[in-house]
């Protein structure tokens, strides 16, 4: 009983270790919303020191919880507070790479049965296809046609069924990344490791900025990958070779 707070059951030791996760979560919560600012301002180099400081607590916030597993948050919070920074990063416009104008376009290209493989999107026939606002954002435009594998336009397309534009490839990439965050669930309880684990990926600055916020195709990949290691890991060799 002397190893109880007075009036509850909680362990000091637990409920110090639940104070510093929040703490860990509200540095993380102010750094994200902080860093959507300077991307929206154009500040690269505001956001670049940022997301080292993410990184830095983010290892902090690893190291505790490995170190010390019976104090490790439940696992909703770790999804809620993942989601949370998932939400402010998406309030930065795309201002760190380009990449997602052509995911866009050949996404159209898709839809009109068109190969985005054998034209440029400067291409006079295309022009129909031009707007203002994706259009003149795309890397390349006058001399490269894409480097995007099939699959990868089927992604695209299904983002442009969703929305023409870059909400549609967050979309995407976001339900990409719930994906990966069941994948890897399942593979943390295959292997009785302990489901708290997936604060690895939730909590990681790179998934954050890279994939959710400026939408990049990864998402989509590390999905089947995931997938393809869950099943491994649980012998089921044939969805494997599906999902690679």
């Amino acid at each position: 009983m002397v190893h109880r707070l007075a009036g509850s059951d909680t362990p000091p030791q637990h409920a110090h270790g639940s104070a510093l996760f929040w703490l860990i979560s509200g540095i993380l919560i102010i750094l994200v919303a902080h860093g959507s600012a300077a991307v929206e301002a154009g500040r690269v180099s505001h956001y670049v020191p940022i997301v080292l400081a993410h990184g830095a607590v983010y290892g902090l916030a690893v190291w505790r919880s490995l170190a010390r597993p019976d104090e490790a948050p439940r696992l909703w919070a770790i999804l809620l507070v993942g989601v949370m920074l998932r939400w402010l990063a998406l309030a930065a416009p795309i201002g760190l790479s380009s990449d997602v104008y052509r995911y866009i376009w050949d996404g159209r290209l898709m839809w009109e049965g068109i190969s985005p493989y054998l034209v440029v999107p400067a291409d006079p026939s295309l022009s129909h296809l031009r707007d203002e606002t994706v259009y003149p954002l795309i890397n390349q435009k006058e001399r490269a046609v894409t480097i995007y594998p099939p699959m990868a336009q089927i992604v695209f397309a299904a983002g442009v069924w969703l929305s023409d534009s870059v909400a549609g490839q967050r979309a995407v990439m976001l339900l990409s990344e719930a994906v990966v965050v069941v994948a890897l669930l399942g593979w943390l309880r295959a292997l009785r490791l302990p489901p708290s684990r997936i604060l690895i990926y939730a909590w990681h600055p790179l998934p954050i900025w890279e994939l959710a916020s400026q939408a990049h195709l990864d998402a989509a990949a590390m999905a089947f990958l995931a997938l393809a290691i869950w099943a491994a890991v649980s012998d089921r060799q044939g969805w494997t070779g599906v999902a690679l």
